[in-house]
């Protein structure tokens, strides 16, 4: 029997690690392994694994070369290990996401399965999982600064609460303003 791959049989992985990765940071490696693995249960054949080491993920610029692969090896979906390692923007992963659904590319989480943002759940769900990427990021990165002396707790100090003025009242006690 003879098959003929489709491109509906074919998958890009992306795997991306910041330059501010730790020992916690899962390896570029070891998201590979795992993509190649979620790939051969779908029976995708992976043309490509779009290796990013270094790079932030505010960095819009690498959605265009994950399109670039897309097309190039006609793939109708992206295999990540997390949602964060796509990207930690909003607008970006978002705006990537639906501009790859319009053209048939689905996005596929390792041991989640497709991340789709056309519908109203969809999107939300997304949104607030992107959300908590771009904190999480701008939150390392407060805590990282050499510039702050103490960590992020999460809560800013509040403001300085300005001091009333009390005007005179009749007998000469003071009201509050």
């Amino acid at each position: 029997m003879v098959t003929t791959e489709t491109s509906e049989s074919t998958a890009i992985g992306y795997t991306r690690r910041s330059h501010e990765s730790t020992e916690r940071t899962v390896s570029l490696s070891a998201q590979r392994s795992a993509i190649e693995r979620y790939a051969a249960e779908q029976g995708w054949r992976l043309a490509a694994v779009l290796e990013h080491d270094g790079i932030s993920g505010g960095k819009r610029s690498r959605f265009a070369a994950l399109d670039a692969a897309v097309k190039i090896h006609g793939a109708r979906a992206v295999v990540c290990f997390s949602l964060d390692r796509l990207g930690r923007d909003v607008v970006g992963v978002l705006g990537w996401m639906s501009s790859a659904a319009r053209r048939g590319v689905a996005l596929h989480v390792v041991g989640r399965g497709v991340v789709e943002v056309a519908s109203s759940s969809g999107f939300l769900g997304t949104t607030v999982e992107a959300m908590m990427s771009e904190h999480y990021k701008a939150h390392r990165q407060l805590n990282t600064s050499s510039h702050h002396a103490a960590p992020y707790s999460g809560h800013p100090e509040p403001p300085e609460r300005p001091q009333r003025r009390r005007a005179a009242g009749r007998g000469g006690e003071t009201a509050r303003l």
